[in-house]
């Protein structure tokens, strides 16, 4: 790897002198005399920037006089055009401090940038569909009538022979592939109904599929009907279709269920300590077994010129003894600077090892699979241009995937399903290099876990993918969001270095002469309770048999992968357990 930026990054020269500092952003691989890196930022070529401050502007840099001196600055940070005009309300800054320092992992503008897919969601389960469905009357000679009261529908039909009824059309969500659904409603009223439902398909063929028939009674009843198998992906709609009789209905519910019956895939989790595979493999096993998983995430140490894996025999029994116990075993893969250049080689090489593993070895004996757990965000240049990171991420795993020769999935955040890249939606290219994902949906309140997971889980079912939806139970430090308005005077500068612009964290509020300032509004701490279940395991254990019948439903779903969980006794704790 390019590691000019890194010394740089680890820079910290004897104090600038007093007076007016330099703000500068120069190239990354320069070491400059009497300056301090504020941060270094990366581009996907393997080359990048530094932003530094200085008592002098640095020769070949692009550099602002801040009227400040450096003592004053506690942060600085670079950000996108879009980022600045996002700001004209506001900015949050999400971090940390410590002994004096403060840390920022994420800046968060007042507006953020729209979601670049414009397409409708993925139809939700378990809640009412009523009031984003459009009810219209349908058929001829006027004989079916509808109207909204209270949030319910009422239709009244009148008697006749020719066909009419009730319409409800999607209009804010889509249908899925293959979704293993029922759809239960709630309604009162009098006389026998049918019940009917069509995909985009039927829709346009005008030919909806009859489910069944119901009675209406006087007092709110359910009833409810299994969805065919096969349903086209994209718009929906059921139709309610009146008796020859004068029948009446009030419909106050609708909600898509998994079917009955339907038994979720066993669950993954990740064990990074090579030693507890290597040492202590019985006690791994035990673990799987408590956790109800049956896939396992393992790290395998490699070595040598040329790289392989450093105790083939080892692995071999140990996926061995696996295989007995029907636990499927993968190898995990992840280092943030494999999209750049000498990162992606070195990579290659490694999965290169891992295929001559698996090569060496008879079928019982081989891995399953590797995972690649990125991260690419993680670098500082990542926010600057996304686009195209996920371009360049797309190009590593296509380089992974014919170097391993083995199925492959990818790690993947849960805010990464908006994205896009000059060739389109970013999902829809990562369908052609991957054979499934496991999204790291790492939050711990259901509805936002289940809002989260939604769209993967549409996204497998049309690209026939599977899907993992991954929980955090590791540790989360504490963080704090302060939140900053305009104002004349402020802690926190907006300036522009050449065609870039920065934020500046100064130690106390000041007037800014070449930009907007902003003045902290407040400060809330943000609880690592919200991302994991750390330390209320108990919480998770109640809550993934709910998330499993749920998402059951979804043919792509592959099972929960669980982070951090499993209770792994350290190295030299256990005696060697080696299968």
């Amino acid at each position: 790897m390019n590691t000019g930026w890194i010394a740089s990054l680890a820079m910290l020269l004897a104090p600038i002198p007093a007076g007016a500092a330099w703000l500068a952003l120069c190239d990354a691989g320069v070491q400059l005399p009497d300056t301090r890196v504020l941060g270094v930022y990366p581009d996907p070529q393997g080359n990048g920037r530094q932003l530094v401050i200085s008592d002098h502007a640095p020769e070949g840099c692009d550099a602002l006089s801040t009227a400040v001196t450096a003592e004053d600055i506690r942060w600085a940070g670079l950000i996108t055009a879009d980022d600045a005009a996002g700001m004209e309300t506001g900015v949050s800054l999400l971090g940390d401090e410590a002994q004096g320092e403060i840390r920022i992992s994420e800046i968060i503008p007042d507006r953020p940038l729209p979601t670049p897919i414009k397409r409708a969601p993925p139809v939700p389960l378990g809640e009412d569909l009523l009031q984003t469905l459009d009810g219209r009357a349908f058929g001829v000679e006027g004989r079916a009538k509808v109207g909204r009261r209270g949030g319910a529908i009422d239709l009244i039909c009148a008697a006749g022979d020719a066909p009419a009824g009730l319409l409800l059309r999607a209009g804010e969500y889509r249908m899925v592939r293959d979704g293993r659904l029922r759809v239960q409603l709630e309604s009162a009223g009098s006389g026998h109904f049918a019940f009917a439902f069509s995909d985009a398909q039927r829709l346009q063929r005008e030919s909806p599929l009859a489910l069944g028939d119901f009675a209406a009674d006087t007092r709110p009843t359910m009833h409810g009907f299994t969805l065919p198998r096969g349903m086209a992906p994209g718009e929906y709609a059921f139709s309610v279709l009146c008796p020859a009789g004068h029948a009446r209905l009030r419909l106050t519910g609708l909600e898509l269920l998994p079917a009955p019956g339907l038994k979720a895939p066993a669950r993954a989790a990740w064990v990074w300590q090579p030693e507890a595979w290597m040492e202590t493999a019985e006690a791994l096993f035990g673990e799987l077994e408590r956790s109800g998983a049956n896939t396992v995430f393992i790290t395998v140490p490699l070595d040598g010129e040329p790289l392989a894996v450093s105790d083939p025999e080892r692995l071999a029994r140990f996926i061995d003894a696996a295989g007995h116990r029907q636990v499927s075993v993968w190898a995990v893969e992840g280092d943030p600077g494999a999209v750049l250049p000498e990162g992606q080689v070195y990579m290659v090489r490694r999965a290169s090892a891992l295929a001559g593993f698996n090569a060496s070895q008879r079928p019982a004996r081989r891995l399953a699979g590797v995972q690649y757990d990125i991260e690419p965000y993680l670098l500082a240049g990542f926010a600057l241009d996304t686009e195209r990171w996920l371009t360049h991420y797309l190009g590593t795993i296509r380089a992974l995937r014919q170097a391993a020769g083995m199925p492959l999935e990818v790690a993947v955040p849960f805010w990464w399903s908006g994205l896009a890249t000059d060739d389109g939606p970013f999902l829809e290219q990562l369908a052609t290099v991957v054979d499934g994902i496991s999204v790291m949906n790492y939050r711990t309140d259901p509805s936002q876990i289940r809002a989260g997971a939604r769209p993967f889980l549409a996204w497998g079912a049309e690209q026939q993918r599977f899907v993992r939806i991954a929980l955090e139970a590791g540790p989360i430090p504490e963080q704090t969001r302060w939140h900053y308005r305009p104002f004349e005077q402020g802690r926190l500068w907006q300036l522009e270095i050449g065609q870039m612009r920065a934020l500046v964290l100064l130690r106390r509020p000041r007037a800014n002469p070449a930009g907007p300032s902003f003045a902290l509004a407040y400060a809330v701490p943000v609880s690592g309770d919200r991302t994991t279940f750390r330390g209320n395991t108990d919480a998770l254990d109640r809550l993934l048999p709910e998330l499993e019948t749920d998402w059951a439903a979804w043919p792509s779903f592959a099972g929960i992968a669980l982070h951090e969980y499993l209770r792994i006794p350290e190295a030299g704790q256990a005696a060697d357990t080696e299968p």
